[in-house]
């Protein structure tokens, strides 16, 4: 499973939030014209991790299997695209039409408190993976290694364990700088740091950056 450090990870989620209008435009009276996002990152990370149901969604009784069969209790929306293109008189962005929440992973049918509840449940939900009938192994990569190293060794170690020659291109290191619209601020590392669960993290190989914290340089 590849995962992403969590800093970078959540302003990617905040500046392109696919899927999720409910976290889209969270700035204060937010423009529906804005190329951008438009949202707030304090907002963003503590806004809960849902919508209200709308459209066909309502006409439903709950008992449906919905979209890549999910259960009803356990997503928002149920229906692909609940509301019709013509209820949208602007641009759309991000998928915003075709809302996809998903619930706790444990039948209970409510929502995230936030995303990064949400981002701790995805990370112990890929690892036990490991744990499935049939399944060897489940590996972490970081994105940021395959960025800094390329594809080489993990295509090799691949090679090792299954016995099966490669035929996929290997990708080059990638050495990218940093956008700076995803740069975030010494506030928005601090509570990060102080809101998400370090200990599932660490089972990543993901740790506190304390240098984010620190006056505004770019990376």
């Amino acid at each position: 499973a590849q995962f992403r450090n969590p800093y970078d990870w959540f302003k990617a989620m905040e500046r392109v939030p696919h899927h999720a209008p409910w976290h889209l435009r969270t700035k204060l009276n937010g423009n529906v014209s804005t190329k951008d996002s438009g949202n707030n990152w304090q907002e963003f990370l503590t806004r809960e991790w849902t919508m209200d149901r709308a459209g066909k969604d309502l006409e439903l009784h709950g008992n449906e299997t919905c979209q890549e069969d999910f259960l009803y209790r356990d997503l928002v929306s149920c229906h692909v695209e609940p509301l019709p293109h013509s209820y949208y008189n602007y641009t759309l962005r991000y998928s915003e039409h075709q809302p996809f929440y998903e619930m706790r992973n444990d039948q209970s049918g409510k929502p995230y408190a936030n995303i990064m509840e949400l981002r701790t449940d995805k990370i112990r939900n890929f690892l036990s993976v490991r744990d499935y009938p049939g399944v060897a192994d489940a590996w972490v990569v970081q994105y940021e290694y395959l960025l800094n190293e390329g594809t080489q060794n993990l295509i090799h170690r691949i090679q090792e364990w299954t016995g099966v020659e490669p035929r996929c291109k290997i990708i080059p290191p990638q050495m990218r700088q940093p956008k700076k619209t995803r740069l975030l601020s010494p506030e928005h590392a601090k509570y990060i740091r102080t809101h998400l669960n370090w200990t599932v993290e660490a089972m990543l190989g993901y740790e506190i950056e304390w240098v984010r914290e620190d006056p505004p340089r770019e990376w």
